[in-house]
């Protein structure tokens, strides 16, 4: 994650860090990363910019942002309740913060599944429509675009199987006489083995 209390980075220089923190990412962020993915799947984005900052992970869908702390994080409480706020008003977005020691903690897994999972749905409840942020891309707007085209497919595909199909008047006729011919077949096959069955007991006795 990118601090910067003084001078503001243009969008360009941040993006080229981003890039750079992508290939080389760190231990923790490579945990968590795999975590969010597990949850959440592949719309989980790293190092994003949020211009001017860089976020370690965005999940826009949910309206949320992770961040992994580390140590340095300790002397700087004050900057990132500010710094989060700022990105909550102006991207619309809840900011989770996760110290590294924890992601790094193996026997907490658990816990940080379910704290993510309630962040997500508290931040769906705050933020239930995604604003269009002045120096948001036009491609995150697309993209928020198409999640909700997803979802609506979603919608429609799970109240399609509530509808109750009328079937065609030919075709289950059809079924019908299929279903006749073969019973009264296993009828017939089984008469006929009763019957060998009765000339045989008649011979032996």
């Amino acid at each position: 994650m990118t601090i910067q209390k003084k001078q503001v980075v243009s969008k360009e220089e941040l993006k080229e860090r981003a890039i750079k923190m992508i290939a080389n990412p760190t231990e923790t962020e490579s945990m968590m990363f795999q975590l969010l993915k597990d949850i959440f799947g592949k719309v989980v984005k790293t190092q994003v910019v949020l211009h001017p900052y860089i976020v370690d992970f965005l999940v826009d869908r949910f309206c949320l942002v992770v961040e992994v702390d580390g140590s340095q994080h300790l002397e700087n409480k004050e900057y990132d309740k500010k710094r989060d706020s700022w990105l909550e008003k102006r991207f619309r977005v809840k900011v989770l913060r996760i110290s590294a020691e924890a992601v790094r903690d193996t026997g907490r897994v658990k816990e940080i599944r379910r704290i993510i999972r309630e962040s997500a749905n508290e931040a769906i409840l705050r933020f239930p429509k995604l604003q269009k942020a002045k120096n948001q891309t036009k491609r995150d707007w697309k993209e928020h675009r198409k999640a909700q085209k997803l979802a609506k497919t979603a919608k429609e595909q799970k109240d399609k199987k509530k509808i109750i199909t009328i079937p065609d008047p030919e075709i289950e006729q059809k079924r019908l006489a299929y279903e006749a011919i073969q019973k009264e077949r296993s009828a017939k096959e089984e008469a006929e083995k009763k019957a060998r069955l009765e000339r045989l007991y008649a011979r032996t006795f």
